[in-house]
């Protein structure tokens, strides 16, 4: 998945329990954070902080909740790839 602008970007191939999540490439100043949108269209972080690149995450996210990358301050040199993959 490439992310290149501001905005909520769904994530796609993330378990329906556990997903370990990978952000690789260059923020360009932006920050990226892993979260969902509950039932009040209030975005909740799914771990502390921005995602650091380069690191890996294991992430509980929830039975079949859909998770969004929020960016926020995105450039012209922002080019940042997310890899995913569903535990259980």
């Amino acid at each position: 998945m490439k992310i290149e602008s501001n905005g909520y970007h769904k994530v796609k191939g993330h378990g329906k329990g556990q997903s370990v999540v990978l952000v690789s490439g260059n923020t360009g100043g932006a920050t990226i954070v892993l979260g969902y949108v509950d039932d009040y269209d209030s975005f909740i972080p799914l771990i502390d902080g921005a995602l650091a690149l380069d690191s890996q995450y294991k992430v509980n996210n929830g039975v079949e909740t859909p998770i969004y990358l929020k960016v926020t301050g995105a450039t012209g040199t922002t080019a940042v790839s997310l890899f995913i993959n569903g535990l259980i």
